[in-house]
């Protein structure tokens, strides 16, 4: 699901580098500008994964199964004309474990649908819909977060018709050699049950391409990622 060559492999050394943290599960207060800032999830309140005042759409469209699909990314009131010109596209794939009562299952993240929109110096809001496969169970993700520099945060929910998790993926992001491809790295992240409490550990590796009508907004993306 993830290619292998050389330039993305490179890519994941240096995510690998970047994300030398233990892997812990984390909260995220949804305004904390400090994105490294978490507890235990078990402790994520409800504002965390509740978006509020929600007003413009943006139109996007996805072919799955031979269907096409038709969504709408909301715009929170707050985001300016001009920064909504500017939002940036992108979907992408990771690859790991999901680690449950001392067990691991392969599990994988597919991010559909994703809006970035530049809301300051190197910082990024996001939202995006997606899916999640843990050892047999499909989950699918309702997300938002934000990337500033080589950070990136989300969190959400994982849901089918029986079971509802609340979600926090978080790790790095970072150049990946070909223009519009990233390698991003979730190291510490998870989902926990809102009914029986169960959490599940994730540790996950992949790439995602980001796609823009104008290639000047493409780049500004490119550079948040550049360290000096």
């Amino acid at each position: 699901m993830v290619k292998s060559n050389q330039n993305f492999r490179t890519g994941l050394m240096i995510v690998f580098m970047l994300a030398a943290s233990p892997l812990t599960i984390s909260q995220v207060q949804a305004e904390n500008t400090d994105d490294s800032g978490m507890d235990s999830i078990k402790e994520i309140p409800k504002s965390a994964i509740v978006q509020k005042e929600k007003v413009r759409t943006i139109l996007t469209e996805r072919v799955i199964d031979g269907n096409l699909q038709v969504r709408y990314f909301e715009v929170p009131e707050d985001y300016t004309d001009e920064q909504i010109r500017k939002a940036l596209s992108f979907e992408g794939e990771t690859l790991g474990w999901a680690f449950v009562n001392a067990k691991a299952y392969n599990a994988g993240i597919v991010l559909f649908n994703g809006k970035a929109i530049k809301v300051g110096e190197n910082a990024w809001r996001m939202t995006s819909q997606g899916a999640v496969e843990l050892g047999g169970r499909h989950l699918d993700l309702e997300l938002s977060g934000k990337i500033r520099g080589q950070n990136v945060i989300l969190h959400g929910t994982a849901s089918n018709e029986e079971l509802t998790y609340k979600v926090i993926f978080s790790g790095k992001v970072a150049l990946a050699g070909e223009e519009n491809t990233f390698a991003i790295a979730f190291v510490n992240a998870g989902l926990q049950d809102t009914d029986s409490g169960e959490t599940i550990r994730l540790f996950q590796l992949g790439e995602i391409q980001v796609r823009s009508d104008n290639q000047i907004h493409l780049d500004e993306f490119r550079k948040s990622f550049v360290v000096d």
